[in-house]
C-alpha cells in the first residue's frame, strides 16, 4: 500500500533520529559513570599518595592517626572510607577496624585503589563504597528511558503538524484540480506563495490550463467550422437527391441531378482530404519538435563531454 508523502517523510525522520537519540543517551550514561568513577579513583589516589609521604616522614603516630581518621570520616566522596597500611606485607594500621574486613569482602560497589610507595616497602590501600554515583548513574539512565521516548513522541507529533501545514497547499490544489473538467476550464488553481516550491509548481498547472482552455476552443472552434462547411454541400446533395426521385423525370434531369450530386460530394471529399492533410501536418510538426529537442540535448551533452575532456 503506497503511504503518503506526509508518513514517509515521518518515518524517514524517525528512522534517522531514533538511533541517534538512543545511541547519544548510551553514550551519555557511559561517560557519567564513567566519570564519576575515574574522579573518584583520583580522589582515593591522591589521599594514598598523601598518607604514603606522610608516613616516609617519621610523623608523630598521632598525627598519622589524626590523618587518616580525617579521611576516613570525610564526607567528600559521599560515604566512609576505608584504610590499610602494610609495611613488607605486615599490616600497620588500619581504619576504622573492620577495613580488612571489608576490602576481603567482594563488595561490587567498592572502588579499591592501592599505591605502593616507591622508595620503601609501604602499601596503602584505601577504598569507598561507589554507590552513590551508581544510584546518579541509574537515576540518569532511568531519566533518559523515560525522556528520550518522550522527546521522540513530541518530535514526531511536531514533524507531522509541520509536514501536515507545509503540504496543505499541495492538498488544496489536488482538489481545486479534481474539480476541474470540461465545463470549466477557466477555472485555475489559487496560489498562496509563489516564491516556494508548491507555488511555482501551482503556477505551471495553471500554465498548463490555460494552454489546454486554448486547445480545446481551438478544437471547437474548428469542430464547428468542419461542421458548418459539411452542412453545405451535404445539403445541397440531399436536396438534389430528394428533387430527383420526387417525380418522374427525363434521363436530362436526372443526368443534371447527378452531376450536381457529384459537385456536391467531390467538396465533401475535399473537404476530408484538407481535414485529414491539416491532421497530418500538426502530427508532423509535433513530431519534428520532439525530435529537435532530442537533438539539442545530444548537442549538449556532446559539448559536455568535449568540455570535459575526453573520458576515460
Amino acid at each position: 500500500m503506497t503511504r503518503s508523502i506526509r508518513t514517509r517523510l515521518l518515518f524517514s525522520m524517525l528512522a534517522l533520529v531514533v538511533p541517534l537519540t538512543v545511541g547519544a543517551g548510551w553514550l551519555l550514561t557511559q561517560v557519567f559513570g564513567n566519570r564519576l568513577v575515574h574522579d573518584i579513583d583520583v580522589t582515593l589516589r591522591e589521599e594514598a599518595e598523601t598518607i604514603a609521604e606522610l608516613l616516609g616522614t617519621q610523623a608523630r603516630p598521632e598525627a598519622v592517626g589524626e590523618l587518616l581518621a580525617h579521611i576516613a570520616t570525610a564526607t567528600d566522596l559521599e560515604s566512609r572510607k576505608y584504610i590499610l597500611i602494610t609495611r613488607a606485607g605486615a599490616m600497620v594500621a588500619q581504619v576504622p577496624d573492620t577495613a580488612s574486613e571489608a576490602l576481603r569482602s567482594g563488595n561490587p560497589d567498592l572502588r579499591i585503589v592501592r599505591y605502593a610507595a616507591p622508595d620503601q616497602p609501604l602499601v596503602v590501600t584505601i577504598a569507598v563504597s561507589a554507590a552513590a554515583a551508581l544510584h546518579a548513574q541509574h537515576r540518569l539512565t532511568s531519566l533518559l528511558a523515560f525522556g528520550i521516548p518522550l522527546v521522540l513522541a513530541l518530535c514526531a507529533l511536531g514533524l507531522a503538524l509541520v509536514t501536515s501545514h507545509a503540504l496543505r497547499p499541495l492538498q488544496d490544489a489536488s482538489r481545486q484540480l479534481d474539480a476541474i473538467g470540461g465545463e470549466n476550464l477557466s477555472a485555475r488553481v489559487r496560489v498562496r506563495n509563489t516564491d516556494d516550491e508548491v507555488g511555482r509548481l501551482v503556477t505551471v498547472l495553471n500554465r498548463m490550463l490555460d494552454r489546454l482552455q486554448h486547445a480545446v476552443e481551438e478544437l471547437r472552434r474548428f469542430t464547428a467550422d468542419a461542421a458548418h462547411e459539411l452542412r453545405t454541400p451535404l445539403t445541397v446533395l440531399r436536396t438534389g437527391l430528394d428533387v430527383a426521385q420526387s417525380r418522374q423525370r427525363s434521363a436530362e434531369e436526372y443526368r443534371a441531378a447527378l452531376v450536381e450530386a457529384l459537385t456536391a460530394t467531390d467538396r465533401v471529399c475535399r473537404l476530408a482530404d484538407d481535414l485529414l492533410t491539416l491532421t497530418r501536418l500538426r502530427d508532423r510538426r509535433r513530431a519534428e519538435e520532439r525530435n529537435g529537442g532530442g537533438r539539442r540535448r545530444n548537442r549538449a551533452r556532446a559539448g559536455g563531454r568535449v568540455a570535459g575532456g575526453p573520458s576515460r
